[in-house]
């Protein structure tokens, strides 16, 4: 696929006032040598000055004209059979007028005394004629080598050669309705002295309601007419309605689709065959011609876009009866969105698929060189660039309650720009991005061009729905002073929420910058912010900051210099500001000077914020016009400290957070400043003090780390608004003091263990908090104070501890108080096996005093060995105590074991005391 980059295309400064409706012949630029009338009529070519010697060509205009008169560019359409004339798309030849006049009285009349022979490629197909001015068809596109002779009546012969460039730029559209034109016809409905209409709307193409105005077709025109040496071969077959490939219904009817498939048309006959599907019908067309350009706008009607705007109308109607509601609170609607975008790529890559096929089944193969997909605007903002608070409720007064009108209030307009708009424009960029290789391209800035002139702007770009009425109708059949009045029916007003004759315009002018690779040279530009010695500070994004002196650095004006240069010379210029003269406007002073290196500059003083759009045009001699479109943002003030406000977070005691915390950022700027873009923010508690960002108004959390552990601490916060120009406001400061971790307590003493009847023991305890510090440690004894071991049993110690911020941390402690034991036997005397061993013994406590009491009752539980010398196995042991229990004799208690069946070894029994938590062991042996 061949890549056209050397050239670019150019437009004639008619072109421009044609598609942009600005008076740019008017300018306030100083009057100069580059000052001449460059503004001509829409309808004429730009004048082609004579050459001084050689001779001149160009080519006679193939589209743009209207050779009947019937107030319709001529398309060589058959609505009929929806065919082009194939004389019209594959003529036989290309014509070309040669002129080799020189003097005045040849270039009026045409003819001269000399004597003209003209030869092409060697051949000659003029000899020895008085016109110095030569019409040839010459059979295909390329170069040839022309030669002029001309010998005067002295017999006199000067011969020039030079190669002719025959070329004709095939352009084609297909798609939707942005790509056909809808809601501005070729000529509008027209009314009669009572308001009736008297003739209604008229297309190139009724049935796909195409037209003229589109903006592809005024890019073909803009380039047609600003090249005389080159030809525009323009056909369009989008139409309204189209899809790539969903299938369109309306009611049971199924309409088709359109691109990929056929389709019944936004305006059907009653009857009749589906139009062949746009890829069918333009291989068909071609029949093998390569297309220069292809420019393609769709995706729009398969991501549902004309019905989401139908439901965020209709959807408000129900709500006066308890039902319905906005658009975007109605599952189905958000659901169906899903699915659309789900399936979108996929729809792009089929007719990406079907554009590069090399043998498609059933038509010719297609040859592009170039393929270009538009932009779809923002049209629903207000002339200050904000989303319109309400549109088509200025014409919908269906009941008196606002809640109940049909119209879209601001926050579904919000929805729909952010929401579907923004991401279909993604969704076209990322196509394109995956299709580079096939020779895609994005045509882009459609929709900030549109910026401030949406659906609701004084100035607006886009077709509201009374001028959809008048100009397509259908109407009221009602007569009403100020004009018909729209039906109540909006979904009949196809026209609406298309661009206007002025939103057509800048769709072409966009769409001509971008098909800068194709054709002949003009001036170029540059721009520069600098001016009269001074120089504007670039920020962010293109913003200027306005001059700085080195020091204060205060700004009270922006300064750009804009230079234009052509190599062949410089014939006419000039600028507009916002679509005006520069001197009806507020705030910018222009200058502009032509310098004697040939370069032609404008200097302009840009004292107050916002976005001007800058139009430059300049002509070279041969009538070869640029046009340069350049947005001058300027930011002349830092953006006012944000604000800064815990949204989430756990408030404790003393201002301490016991939770992660949500600060939530509010920043604003000026009102015609760049506009916030982020809040920087930095803490010596974030690491090493690099700032951190988060959106304009949102929120940071401050008190936890990335895997979500908290990280408590006293946050010493400096915080500030970013602009989109990069402008810092003054930093402010916020503390956040943060302590989610509860303290800790030790318990020294007591620990788990036993402490004996009456032992003297002491608690020993400490509590800890790294963060808030400790305000309160308290135990239900005492630190240091002495333990509870007065009485046999379980006692339990607890400690609580506080923070400074609230937190809290209990631990307790169990400790047992019993017996001492003291035996009053010969432990280490072995009894022999079978004998009765006396286990006697006495309770005591921590000091050894004898505590045994004929009320507590010992109770042998079991017997088991300690160690075995022998190994034979343990036979069950018996008791002379036949209840098991210790007898009580004296002071002591007594209990008669016998041994028989227990192995050779050492033996402990176990017993337990009443009211005793621990069980006592007493060890004998046997031999």
């Amino acid at each position: 696929m061949s890549q056209v980059t050397a050239r670019k295309f150019t437009v004639s400064i008619a072109v421009l006032t044609l598609l942009l409706g600005v008076p740019a012949a008017g300018s306030a630029l100083p009057k100069d040598p580059l000052d001449p009338p460059v503004i001509v009529d829409p309808g004429e070519e730009p004048p082609e000055p004579g050459p001084r010697t050689g001779f001149q060509w160009s080519m006679p205009s193939r589209f743009g004209g209207d050779a009947d008169g019937d107030g319709i560019v001529d398309y060589h359409w058959d609505a009929a059979t929806a065919t082009y004339a194939q004389s019209y798309v594959n003529p036989d030849g290309f014509d070309l007028d040669l002129d080799g006049c020189h003097t005045a009285e040849e270039m009026a009349s045409g003819t001269s005394l000399n004597n003209y022979s003209w030869s092409i490629d060697g051949e000659v197909v003029a000899d020895r004629t008085h016109g110095c001015e030569l019409s040839h068809r010459f059979p295909a596109e390329g170069d040839y080598q022309v030669m002029m002779t001309i010998t005067t009546p002295e017999e006199d012969t000067t011969t020039v050669t030079e190669t002719v460039t025959v070329k004709d730029w095939f352009i084609v559209s297909i798609g939707d309705s942005y790509g056909s034109g809808e809601g501005s016809p070729d000529v509008p409905q027209r009314f009669d002295d009572a308001g009736f209409v008297s003739a209604g709307a008229r297309w190139v193409d009724q049935r796909c309601h195409r037209s003229a105005n589109a903006g592809s077709a005024q890019a073909a025109i803009d380039i047609e007419r600003s090249d005389r040496r080159s030809s525009v071969t323009f056909i369009s077959l989008a139409c309204s309605g189209a899809t790539i490939d969903r299938t369109v219904h309306e009611g049971d009817a199924h309409m088709g689709s359109g691109i990929l498939a056929p389709f019944r048309g936004t305006e059907p006959p009653q009857s009749g065959a589906y139009l062949k599907s746009q890829i069918q019908a333009l291989a068909e067309a071609a029949n093998g011609r390569t297309i220069d350009a292809l420019i393609v706008s769709a995706g729009g009607n398969d991501a549902h876009f004309a019905d989401i705007i139908a439901d965020c109308v209709w959807h408000n109607m129900p709500r006066v009866l308890g039902t319905g509601g906005r658009c975007h609170e109605q599952p189905e609607i958000l659901d169906r969105l899903e699915q659309d975008f789900a399936t979108l790529p996929k729809r792009y890559d089929r007719l990406a698929a079907a554009l590069a096929d090399p043998a498609p089944a059933g038509r010719p193969a297609l040859v592009i060189d170039n393929v270009y997909l538009t932009e779809y605007p923002d049209s629903l903002t207000d002339g200050a660039g904000q989303t319109c608070t309400s549109i088509l409720g200025e014409i919908t007064s269906v009941t008196p309650f606002d809640f109940a009108k049909a119209h879209i209030d601001r926050d579904e307009a919000e929805w729909a720009r952010h929401s579907v708009v923004t991401p279909l424009n993604a969704a076209i960029e990322a196509a394109v991005a995956r299709h580079q290789d096939k020779g895609w391209h994005f045509v882009s800035g459609i929709s900030q061009r549109f910026y401030k002139h949406g659906y609701c702007a004084m100035d607006h770009f886009i077709v509201q729905a009374y001028e959809s009425a008048r100009s397509q109708g259908p109407l009221w059949p009602w007569i009403h002073r100020s004009g018909p009045m729209p039906t109540p029916n909006l979904m009949e007003q196809k026209g609406m929420m298309h661009p206007n004759r002025f939103g057509y315009g800048v769709y072409g002018s966009q769409i001509r910058a971008a098909l800068e690779s194709f054709s002949g040279s003009g001036p170029s530009f540059a721009v520069a912010p600098t001016a009269l010695g001074l120089s504007s500070s670039s920020g962010a994004a293109g913003w200027l900051t306005g001059v700085c002196d080195g020091t204060d650095c205060a700004s009270d004006r922006a300064v750009l210099t804009v230079s234009a240069s052509d190599a062949a010379g410089l014939v006419g210029a000039s600028l507009t500001v916002d679509g005006r003269d520069c001197a009806d406007v507020t705030g910018v002073t222009c200058a502009a000077d032509l310098g004697a290196d040939g370069v032609y500059r404008w200097t302009l003083q840009i004292r107050s914020e916002g976005v001007r759009q800058l139009t430059f045009v300049a002509s070279n001699r041969y009538g070869v016009t640029s046009t340069f479109h350049h947005d001058a943002r300027v930011d002349l003030n830092d953006p006012p400290a944000p604000t800064a406000e815990v949204a989430v977070g756990l408030l404790g005691e003393n201002d301490w957070y016991r939770s992660a915390v949500d600060v939530q950022f509010d920043g604003s700027d000026t009102p015609a400043g760049s506009g916030v873009a982020l809040i920087e923010y930095s803490s010596p508690q974030l690491g090493d003090g690099t700032p951190y960002t988060v959106g304009a108004k949102a929120a940071a959390r401050f008190g936890e780390d990335a895997d979500g552990s908290a990280a408590d601490g006293v946050y010493e916060i400096n915080y500030r608004a970013v602009d989109q120009a990069g402008r810092r406001s003054a930093a402010q400061g916020l503390t956040l003091k943060i302590d989610q971790t509860a303290p800790t307590v030790v318990v020294g003493t007591p620990d788990e263990r036993q402490y004996q009847l009456r032992e003297s023991v002491t608690s020993g305890y400490d509590c800890a908090d790294a963060t808030s510090g400790v305000h309160e440690c308290v135990g239900s004894v005492l630190d240091g104070a002495p333990l509870d071991t007065a009485a046999i049993g379980s006692q339990e110690v607890t400690v609580v501890a506080t923070d400074k911020a609230g937190n809290l941390t209990s631990a307790s402690v169990t400790y047992d108080v019993t017996y001492g034991l003291t035996a009053l036997y010969d432990e280490t005397k072995a009894a022999k096996a079978g004998s009765t061993v006396p286990i006697k013994l006495r309770l005591t406590d921590a000091l050894g005093s004898n505590v045994s009491d004929p009320s507590l009752t010992l109770n042998a539980v079991r017997l088991r060995k300690i160690d075995d010398t022998v190994g034979s196995a343990a036979a069950v042991a018996s008791s002379a105590n036949p209840d098991s229990n210790f007898r009580y004799a004296g002071d002591s208690y007594i209990y008669n074991l016998r041994t028989n069946g227990l192995s050779p070894g050492t033996w402990a029994l176990h017993f337990t005391v009443s009211g005793d938590p621990v069980e006592h062991t007493a060890t004998f042996r046997v031999r």
